[in-house]
């Protein structure tokens, strides 16, 4: 038994002795599994932002943006579809701050914008 963790495709041959079994060899495409958030990873992007700042800093008044890549279990990238399948909620929280404002954009790409 081997477990495949790269979601693409793989060939699959089945023989008996040297010959392949009839429908063998076939295609099989591995997808990406459920959005893992100990692999999935938030990174600040390229936004120009002021780097005295920090990562992730910003300053009163103005919002921050930043990006989200959803990956599974064993790091494989999820896209815009598979992430939505999960049925888990993407969402922002800005702990002690009042009338802040939060979004969450799918890019075409796959990962998501974050802004607060």
């Amino acid at each position: 038994t081997t477990k495949r963790v790269l979601a693409e495709g793989y060939t699959v041959s089945v023989t008996l002795g040297s010959e392949h079994v009839k429908g063998s060899p076939f295609q099989v495409e591995v997808s990406p599994g459920a959005p893992s958030a100990s692999q999935s990873n938030i990174y600040s992007g390229d936004y120009g932002y002021d780097a005295s700042l920090g990562e992730f800093g910003s300053v009163a008044g103005v919002g921050r943006k930043f990006l989200l890549q959803l990956r599974d279990d064993y790091g494989n990238d999820l896209d815009q579809a598979a992430a939505s399948s999960s049925g888990n909620k993407l969402e922002i929280e800005v702990d002690g701050a009042e009338n802040v404002t939060t979004s969450v954009v799918g890019l075409p790409d796959g990962r998501f914008e974050m802004f607060y």
